[in-house]
């Protein structure tokens, strides 16, 4: 499995439980039962080089957010991660259509680099999982840490279609302004 997978998928939920539907499966793995759904907004602004990020993560296991605030990784979790990164755009990230893929552009045309990756977690925190092909994610609020909108992604086992409401997560600077920061594994 890539690094970016592995990064999405260790990007896990934090905070309050959200609520989300999805439909599909990838692998024959689905995400029938969702315990948590958060929106990560990173880095923060005492970032040295701040770069926005948005990272939308629906979970069946809760607990997430306080391994992600540790620098650990949330072990026998299945995870359906979406990432949305401007390219030049120092602006935070917008409502709106966004295409997965290095071709994407956000609403007011900056490139960015959207990505989704589904899979499980084993006890040893290793992953299994892949990349969406193709695919959209709609955002249509974003209001402090709690996000709204829909995806529709295409993986090279299957398909997943559903909607998301986020509860929101801060993570420490020292977390959110590292380059790699997963350290561990969260049982």
């Amino acid at each position: 499995m890539g690094r970016s997978l592995l990064m999405l998928l260790a990007c896990a939920a934090c905070g309050g439980s959200g609520s989300a539907t999805v439909c599909g499966s990838v692998g024959g793995l689905g995400l029938s039962h969702v315990a948590e759904v958060t929106a990560i907004d990173v880095p923060p602004p005492s970032c040295a080089r701040p770069q926005p990020s948005l990272s939308i993560t629906i979970s069946d296991r809760g607990g997430a957010c306080s391994a992600l605030q540790h620098s650990d990784i949330l072990a026998n979790a299945t995870l359906l991660s979406l990432l949305i990164s401007p390219g030049d755009d120092p602006n935070p990230i917008l409502p709106g259509h966004y295409v997965v893929g290095q071709d994407g552009h956000d609403p007011v045309g900056y490139p960015t680099n959207v990505q989704a990756a589904f899979g499980h977690t084993g006890a040893d925190c290793s992953a299994a999982g892949q990349n969406a092909t193709a695919g959209t994610i709609d955002v249509s609020s974003i209001d402090g840490g709690n996000v709204a909108g829909s995806f529709n992604l295409t993986f090279p086992g299957g398909a997943l279609t559903g909607s998301f409401r986020t509860a929101g997560c801060t993570l420490p600077a020292s977390v959110a302004c590292a380059t790699d920061t997963f350290v561990g594994c969260a049982p």
